[in-house]
């Protein structure tokens, strides 16, 4: 497969860049030369299509993301928010709406439940990485404020940092109690919070999703929003934040939406030259986040009319068989100029 990757056997051929924009040409960082094989990657134009795919989850784009996206020849990304984003930001490159998708197959209601040791009889899930982006501070305070003991009530929360070793568990540990409040009175009523961050086989996703009864990620921005997709595959009730991408397959129908505050400056992710603090993203609203948590808990009838709402939209517009063909067709009409193309690129 390396020596393929190396020396395709036909010319003209397609690639597809599936990654962040400054991986397109020369890596910017000396790191990242150790991942990438950056004389392929430079290869473009001779007899090369090349395509760019990827997301942003924030209001604006990069100034070298721009000059990256624009030396493609088209640029593929999963919503029209990020479309937006790149259009105003500058990108002049074709840019092709290519939305994520599920096997909902796979990611099915009917998915046999995983156990998880000491979960309420309400059991509400997340699973996220542990970043500012993913908004756990803003979930962890609307369910602590929320819910107490005396509530039949958990929150499974599915994270992990940079790896699922044990010093990083211990790590999100210190992270999760710094969030908790220092209320006494808090802390006496405190509702379960359940830490998974052992590893999970893929095979076994679907089975932590139909082990819960809600999923919610408040989320400040998503170029996608893949785990409100494969919740809703799997009949979830799903709370999620009404901005950015998950807006174009959430609605009042089949979710519930909790409506930002404001828009915030990008905070907390410095280590990411590509998040800037002149970057904004969404502050989704505590109060509204508890109201929705609550309506969901004490109104399950309502919350399990919406899941199949969402079940059916998924299976519907979402399916791999309906995305994937979105992908294959553009592809074979790129495929059929390619005399065109090629021909423009090697004068």
């Amino acid at each position: 497969l390396a020596t393929l990757m190396e020396k395709p056997t036909v010319k003209p051929y397609i690639k597809i860049h599936h990654q962040t924009p400054e991986y397109y040409g020369h890596p910017p960082r000396e790191e990242a030369a150790k991942f990438i094989n950056s004389k392929l990657l430079q290869e473009l134009g001779n007899g090369t299509y090349n395509i760019g795919y990827t997301v942003i989850e924030v209001n604006r784009i990069h100034p070298y993301w721009v000059d990256q996206m624009n030396l493609m020849d088209e640029v593929w990304t999963s919503s029209k928010f990020c479309r937006d984003i790149f259009i105003e930001g500058g990108v002049q490159t074709p840019i092709k709406v290519m939305p994520h998708g599920v096997d909902t197959n796979f990611y099915r209601p009917d998915a046999e439940p995983l156990p998880i040791k000491n979960k309420a009889g309400f059991n509400f899930l997340s699973i996220f990485q542990w970043t500012p982006r993913k908004a756990p501070d803003i979930l962890i305070a609307a369910y602590l404020q929320e819910f107490s003991a005396e509530d039949d009530v958990s929150l499974t929360l599915r994270v992990y940092g940079s790896s699922t070793s044990q010093a990083e568990r211990q790590r999100v540990i210190k992270m999760l109690k710094r969030v908790e409040s220092d209320d006494l009175d808090i802390r006496h009523r405190r509702p379960k919070i359940l830490l998974l961050h052992d590893f999970i086989p893929t095979s076994k996703i679907p089975s932590l999703y139909t082990a819960a009864d809600c999923f919610v990620l408040p989320s400040r921005g998503e170029g996608f929003g893949l785990p409100y997709l494969e919740a809703m595959s799997c009949g979830l009730p799903v709370i999620g934040t009404a901005w950015s991408a998950m807006t174009e397959f959430m609605n009042p129908f089949n979710s519930y939406l909790i409506r930002p505050d404001r828009l915030g400056p990008c905070k907390g992710m410095e280590h990411i030259p590509w998040y800037q603090h002149w970057m904004q993203w969404a502050e989704p609203c505590v109060n509204e986040l508890r109201y929705m948590m609550r309506q969901v808990f004490e109104n399950r009838n309502e919350a399990q009319e919406k899941a199949k709402i969402a079940r059916k939209d998924v299976v519907e517009k979402y399916d791999w068989s309906v995305t994937g063909r979105l992908m294959k067709e553009r592809l074979i009409a790129i495929w059929k100029r390619r005399d065109k193309w090629a021909a423009k690129q090697s004068v």
